[in-house]
């Protein structure tokens, strides 16, 4: 989140604990509330994952928003809350690349000539299922060094904001983000 966001954070966490004390109104205004920080969030997604042009910031807002309402109830705190929205967001680009890749690959279309495009789109796609198999098998590995990776890498949380997300000392946040960090260069390099 950026700097000077820490008293949403604490609104956003209260409208959490309303909700689940029966507020139904309580998610619309969360939603209000983190809708500019879900298109920074999707943005970065789309940017840190090979971002095509064809795949818009707004729609993925918009899929995820669908995904996360559902969620909603589960969410413990607003950082909780962006983690769902973060993996809602991640998921839709991976199923979007896949589609992607497929169609390049034949899907149901005949496919005549490879354009300079069409392999760039393919390439696209594939860099952003690699991050997806580093990070599924990071969270098979240690599941709370892939919650760091994705709330630093995706969702842009500060040292600070981390160790209120996590709850963990900034010193272990800190290790936490290298060791996460290490085995996802590792993964991508031994691919």
């Amino acid at each position: 989140m950026q700097r000077g966001h820490l008293a949403k954070v604490a609104d956003i966490t209260e409208l959490v604990r309303a909700h689940a004390a029966g507020n139904t109104n309580a998610y619309d205004q969360a939603i209000e509330l983190l809708y500019a920080e879900l298109r920074r969030i999707a943005h970065r997604h789309r940017a840190r994952m090979g971002g095509n042009p064809t795949l818009q910031t707004t729609a993925v807002v918009n899929e995820a928003y669908m995904k996360l309402k559902r969620a909603f109830g589960n969410a413990e705190n607003s950082a909780h809350l962006l983690n769902i929205a973060s993996r809602a967001m991640r998921q839709i680009i991976v199923d979007y690349a896949r589609a992607r890749k497929a169609d390049k690959r034949g899907g149901s279309a005949v496919h005549v000539e490879l354009k300079e495009h069409d392999q760039t789109v393919e390439n696209e796609a594939e860099q952003v299922l690699l991050i997806d198999d580093a990070i599924n098998s990071l969270a098979a590995h240690n599941p709370r060094l892939a919650e760091v990776f994705a709330l630093k890498f995706f969702v842009g949380l500060s040292d600070d904001e981390l160790v209120a997300a996590t709850g963990a000392t900034k010193r272990t946040a800190q290790r936490d983000w290298m060791k996460a960090r290490a085995y996802i260069g590792e993964y991508l390099s031994d691919v």
